[in-house]
């Protein structure tokens, strides 16, 4: 229960609170629209590079080309989540591969801090990136046979 009451509050009928309670609503949810759009736009159509120090083989580095971006849960800890639409390569000291992303697939969201925490790189990295995913996979293929 409330302690203290604030005193703008007091003095408001019921339909004025609701109207009051509304109008701040209405302007969280056009914050966090604004916020979502500016993440949408900044990465769409992008490659980014992060690294891992702990991921599911150790040490990852990971090469993400966005092809869609869409704002879709948040975490535990309230952190808004995106789906990714697109490619992924990953090297690590265990694995080597690149897969496509599915947007509907949780494991292939990424909070925001992550991707804001992500270096932007150009095409031609990324597909560098790839180029030296598949030259260690063909590698692998012939000592493998």
């Amino acid at each position: 229960m409330l302690k203290k009451v604030p005193e703008d509050i007091k003095s408001l009928t019921v339909d004025e609170l609701i109207a009051r309670l509304k109008k701040e609503s209405d302007a969280q949810k056009k914050e966090r629209k604004e916020a979502d759009k500016a993440i949408c736009d900044k990465f769409s159509g992008k490659c980014i590079k992060f690294s891992k120090p702990s991921g599911l083989f150790g040490a990852e580095t990971i090469y993400v080309q966005i092809d869609s971006i869409k704002p879709k849960t948040y975490t535990t800890g309230w952190e808004r989540v995106f789906s990714i639409g697109g490619q992924r390569i990953i090297f690590s000291h265990a694995f080597t591969g690149v897969r496509e992303l599915n947007p509907s697939d949780v494991r292939d969201s990424m909070e925001e801090s992550s991707l804001n925490k992500a270096s932007i790189i150009t095409q031609e990295e990324f597909d560098a990136a790839n180029n030296h995913c598949n030259l260690v996979k063909s590698m692998l293929d012939k000592m493998i046979k």
